[in-house]
């Protein structure tokens, strides 16, 4: 007969439960069961060869180290240790073991002892603790730091695996700076190394990819008429990528020249050297104390002049032009006034319009013709000849007509003539040959087909100056 062992209750042969406490019944049978499979376990294992219980110890023995092990390398790889190896850093200024701990997304930024010296004179400008750097670190990777901060701070944690462990690095950010220079062949300097060269006008050069810290920038820019420099210090830090305009203090020199408004084309030379001005007819950049003068050429369609040279000592530079007639021009328009002396007389006396040659077709209409058909209706008979031209040279005055697109000049003449006037050929023979003087406006015209300077116009003067003269005498 069986009873509970946990209450003590009668049990039937073939009960499996207690019927007063629910205990669950062991049966003889089961308990020699499992006495039989403890038995079997522990024979086994005293039957084990010697072989297999090394085998099953190594594994054991594998999985124990393995587990150190990774405990271990979790240690050596976690993110307080990179943070503290990153503290003691910048606390020792130890650029090798920063260099160590950086790395960039930027291949073509290379990190080595020399660049972490930047960092560390910009941590050091700005009094920033390694131990406030390491904090912010901390709370940056814990997505704790203030937006403010965070963008302001360049570093980051990135998180990798490698094998079965998590790698942690910290990431620097590069920072570019983008240079903009006025003039062409500006080097531009970082930190002593030239580092680019432009090679057109308003060129922007990006410069980098750099590391945060302290940087000083130059450039420098010599020409034949300048030397400009611009130097400052750059204070990098963050992400944001600076624009930078260069300020090369140079002065400008605006030119006036004399008759600039009538010439076809100018010419601006600096000490002998040809320049293009601006459309405030300004160069730049030039420094004063590196040129000496400077003058301008005028071209014409009878030719071309030049100014006077004028020192190059102030903004604004006068070049004066005696006048806009070279001399050969001069010549020319000498020889067509005392040759209109000649015709005139030459065209009355034969009472015949085409001895004019030097006089346009607007004059003949309008003076000439009539004037010597005249004489033909009132029957008037000339004798006489040209004797002096006397042509003030300080009277030329050179003009032109937009409208017409005609170059003019006015001219000042004294003509000198010995006339003899009757109203027959009989009579004129028996009279006496009188001096006349004209003094008279000439005014020419630039013929550009003939290349040549003809009477246009004339009208009597009552006043003529004899200060500065060209005399031409007929015998």
């Amino acid at each position: 007969m069986n009873f509970c062992k946990h209450c003590g209750q009668q049990l039937n042969e073939h009960d499996h439960f207690c019927k007063s406490c629910g205990a669950a019944i062991q049966t003889v049978q089961q308990a020699l069961t499992t006495g039989e499979q403890k038995q079997s376990i522990s024979k086994k294992i005293k039957q084990a060869s010697k072989k297999q219980k090394v085998i099953g110890f190594s594994l054991i023995a594998i999985i124990i180290i393995f587990i150190a092990i990774y405990q271990i390398g979790q240690q050596f790889m976690s993110v307080d240790r990179l943070i503290n190896q990153f503290e003691t850093a910048i606390t020792e200024r130890d650029a090798d073991a920063l260099a160590s701990i950086l790395t960039t997304n930027n291949q073509d930024l290379e990190i080595d002892a020399d660049r972490i010296e930047r960092l560390f004179e910009y941590l050091e400008e700005y009094q920033m603790d390694s131990s406030m750097l390491a904090d912010n670190l901390r709370l940056k990777y814990n997505g704790e730091l203030e937006d403010d901060l965070n963008n302001f701070l360049p570093f980051d944690i990135q998180e990798d695996s490698m094998f079965f462990f998590n790698r942690y690095q910290i990431v620097v950010k590069p920072i570019t700076i983008s240079v903009d220079a006025d003039y062409a062949d500006t080097v531009i300097q970082l930190n002593g190394e030239t580092v680019a060269t432009t090679d057109q006008d308003n060129q922007t050069i990006d410069i980098g990819p750099l590391l945060p810290g302290l940087y000083f920038l130059e450039a420098e820019f010599e020409s034949e008429f300048a030397y400009l420099t611009d130097a400052r210090e750059l204070e990098l830090f963050n992400q944001d990528d600076p624009y930078i305009e260069l300020y090369f203090s140079s002065d400008s020199v605006q030119f006036s020249v004399d008759y600039s408004l009538i010439a076809e084309e100018i010419q601006y030379y600096i000490d002998d050297q040809e320049v293009e001005l601006d459309d405030q007819y300004s160069y730049r950049p030039i420094s004063f104390d590196k040129v000496n003068s400077a003058y301008a050429t005028l071209s014409f369609p009878w030719g071309e002049v030049q100014s006077e040279q004028s020192s190059v000592d102030a903004r604004i530079v006068y070049l004066d032009v005696d006048s806009p007639l070279d001399e050969a021009a001069k010549t020319s328009i000498i020889e067509v006034v005392d040759q209109f002396g000649t015709e005139f007389i030459e065209a009355h006396v034969e009472r015949d319009p085409d001895y004019f040659n030097v006089t346009d077709e607007w004059v003949l209409d309008e003076y000439l013709i009539d004037s010597i058909e005249d004489m033909i209706d009132n029957d008037l008979y000339w004798h006489g000849s040209h004797i002096e031209t006397l042509i003030d040279l300080d009277s030329f005055y050179v003009w032109y007509d937009e409208d017409e697109q005609r170059f003019y000049t006015d001219v000042d003449v004294e003509y000198h003539f010995q006339i003899a006037e009757a109203e027959s050929e009989d009579d004129l023979a028996e009279q006496d040959l009188e001096a006349v003087e004209n003094t008279v406006q000439l005014d020419l015209i630039y013929d550009q087909a003939q290349d040549q300077w003809l009477i246009h116009d004339y009208w009597l003067k009552y006043s003529f100056d004899r200060s500065n003269l060209e005399q031409i005498t007929h015998d």
